[in-house]
């Protein structure tokens, strides 16, 4: 019995014993734990709500920096104290929102919105939502609707045709309309004296999925020549109905002067913003010989005015003009690239006519940015006037590309002649007008020769071809000090005077005998 009681005496006091080892060990844990020496538990503690903690304790204590010193260990275990906050409860209630509007830690509120709730999913659709509000959706309501494109341009030229400028107010988008363009539109549609071609009242310019754009052609008494008065910009769809978008006036259209509007206002459109609408008033302005329009609408690093020049010489020269039906057919459109083919025709009445086309394509930093012309190519063009002109003796190109100073505009040559043939002579008429534009502008004109005859005889007539243009240019009213000569002779070829085999290259040489003209402006 006594044995008995013994042994429970020894057992309840080594459970006692063991009981005061476990408080005391979790103290000694608890302690350490708080002020991090033990290296092995703390990376338990902080696996989920730390990595948060940790980059702020770096910012916010930086002031830590003054305390760190050992001696005050009392500062340390405060500093700490954000991480007995740190348990699970607060990173989710206070810390996360207080991060989320801070611009130094985008990277926490991503991961707690990927391991909890998708709290920002929330920021990223607000984000987004911007996207859709500039969409033309919100621009369909405030004109009237049509069925089709059709029927959208004969509504608007029926509204016209009455002289019923209201009418014409309420089929358009609210702003469809610049502030300018308004009054010049309500004279259009009011003026006695103008009105709308009978025989064809309107055409389309351009066709796109979601519209396209329609010219509305108007007489003014007493001519009997219509003319493109008004551009008509059709946006929608099948599903949603059309509305007229834009009106907009042709861009330094000379005709338009007839209509006597305020000299108080511009009377040129403001340049266009669209890829559309500029390549229209690009592709309007080479034909129409508005170089200072065209030029305007280009990139002037990507673009050379010399490219613009000959694009400009040889339209002219093929009497060139925009096709009546559909002109301009887009074959790209990327937010940032657009390519536009102007499909042109002969301007006579023989039929049937001669037909060729050019490409234009533009470009756009940004989504914002207005587009602009950055390159031509106009092959097609230049291979029907060559056509026309037969295999001759005389090389035809109005521009030259030269590895040093790029496009150049180029005035060829017979063997042994520096007269100004008529085909030169229409090419400097048009590079007069340009130099006549402005005081400022300037050109150099260098002369070349083949490499038939010596040296000092092919710079003379190197000299004498320069000289010739440059006097051409004087005629037609230019300033002598708008024109620098130089002579290079047969040094600077385009193509080889000999072939391979040291036999005579006919072709080649027709093509060095020639006068480059750079336009320094």
């Amino acid at each position: 019995m006594n044995q008995n009681k013994t042994n429970l005496l020894v057992f309840c006091l080594i459970v006692v014993i063991f009981a005061i080892i476990s408080l005391v060990s979790l103290k000694t844990c608890g302690r350490g734990e708080k002020l991090g020496y033990t290296a092995g538990e703390a990376p338990q503690v902080s696996r989920t709500p730390d990595p948060t903690p940790v980059p702020e304790t770096k910012k916010e204590d930086t002031p830590a920096a003054k305390p760190a010193p050992k001696p005050e260990p009392t500062e340390p275990a405060p500093k700490p104290e954000p991480p007995k906050p740190a348990p699970t409860v607060k990173p989710t209630t206070v810390e996360a929102p207080k991060e989320a509007p801070e611009k130094p830690a985008p990277t926490a509120p991503q991961k707690v919105a990927e391991t909890e709730k998708p709290a920002a999913t929330t920021p990223l659709a607000k984000t987004a939502a911007p996207n859709p509000a500039p969409e033309a959706a919100e621009k369909a309501p405030t004109g009237t609707k049509f069925a089709s494109v059709k029927a959208a341009v004969t509504a608007l030229a029926g509204a016209i045709q009455k002289r019923d400028f209201p009418a014409v107010d309420k089929i358009v988008n609210d702003d469809a309309m610049a502030k300018y363009v308004r009054p010049r539109v309500q004279k259009l549609v009011t003026d006695p004296e103008i009105t709308l071609s009978t025989e064809t009242p309107f055409s389309e310019i351009s066709r796109s999925a979601t519209g396209g754009r329609w010219a509305l052609n108007f007489v003014k008494a007493p001519k009997p020549d219509a003319f493109e008065g008004l551009y008509a910009d059709i946006h929608g769809s099948d599903e949603d109905g059309f509305y007229v978008e834009h009106l907009a006036l042709p861009l330094r259209l000379r005709m338009l002067n007839d209509l006597k509007f305020s000299d108080t206002e511009p009377m040129a459109e403001e340049l266009p913003t669209s890829a559309l609408g500029v390549a229209h008033a690009f592709a309007r302005s080479v034909t129409i010989q508005d170089f200072d329009t065209a030029r305007a609408l280009a990139d002037s690093e990507k673009l050379s005015d010399e490219r613009i020049a000959a694009l400009m010489i040889a339209l002219d020269e093929g009497d060139f003009d925009l096709a009546s039906e559909r002109p301009l057919v887009m074959t790209l459109k990327k937010p940032e690239t657009s390519w536009v083919i102007a499909r042109v025709e002969e301007d006579t009445k023989k039929t049937p006519r001669k037909k060729s086309e050019f490409a234009i394509e533009m470009a756009r930093a940004k989504g914002s940015d207005p587009w602009r012309v950055d390159a031509l190519t106009f092959s097609k063009v230049i291979a029907s006037l060559a056509d026309d002109a037969g295999a001759g003796d005389v090389a035809y190109a109005p521009i030259v590309e030269t590895p040093k100073k790029g496009d150049s505009l180029v005035v060829f040559f017979d063997f042994d002649g520096s007269e100004i043939n008529p085909r030169a002579k229409r090419q400097l008429e048009i590079i007069s007008s340009i130099l006549k534009g402005d005081a400022k502008r300037s050109v150099t004109i260098g002369g070349h020769a083949d490499a038939i005859g010596s040296d000092q005889y092919n710079l003379q007539l190197s000299s004498s071809r320069a000289a010739a243009i440059k006097q051409t240019l004087l005629d037609f009213g230019v300033a002598e000090a708008q024109v620098k000569t130089d002579a290079f002779g047969e040094f600077k070829p385009l193509q080889p005077n000999f072939k391979p085999d040291g036999s005579d290259n006919p072709s080649g040489r027709s093509e060095n005998r020639r006068a480059e003209v750079y336009l320094d402006f």
